[in-house]
């Protein structure tokens, strides 16, 4: 069983210079990780994590796991620890420490933006509809 380091945001990025290949670990939901993830991360929800998911991954040294917050990486440890690799390693406050550290991110890079585009979208088209209604009378 291997040992889990915690890292905060810079932490992470001084590592990835280190160890380009690093594997980053999102295990947030697919909406949540499609409305914004870390450059190279790849999607593991950890309800998957029983389906022997980890074969797909070809670099077993070193593994950076994340959530939005840290607290489902950190309440869910004792399954962390059983992923074959070498180093293993959580990103402390997650991926919302590492975009107010000013890391890079793929995607819309609002956490949580898919739902603030959505009530976007609905108050424009709202308003639309509220300025036809009344002005073409």
């Amino acid at each position: 069983m291997s040992k889990v380091h915690y890292i905060n945001a810079e932490e992470l990025k001084s590592l990835l210079l280190k160890k380009p290949d690093l594997t980053i670990c999102d295990v947030r939901g697919s909406g949540e990780f499609n409305s914004g993830h870390i450059p190279n991360a790849i999607n593991l929800p950890l309800g998957e994590f029983e389906r022997g998911r980890f074969a797909e991954i070809k670099n077993k040294d070193s593994i950076v796991f994340h959530c939005l917050s840290g607290t489902r990486t950190r309440m869910n440890e004792s399954k962390l620890v059983t992923a074959p690799f070498k180093n293993i390693y959580i990103l402390k406050n997650g991926i919302s420490e590492w975009k107010k550290s000013g890391g890079s991110m793929i995607g819309n890079g609002a956490v949580g933006g898919g739902i603030l585009k959505s009530v976007f979208s609905f108050v424009i088209i709202a308003a639309a509809v509220w300025l036809t209604m009344h002005f073409l009378k």
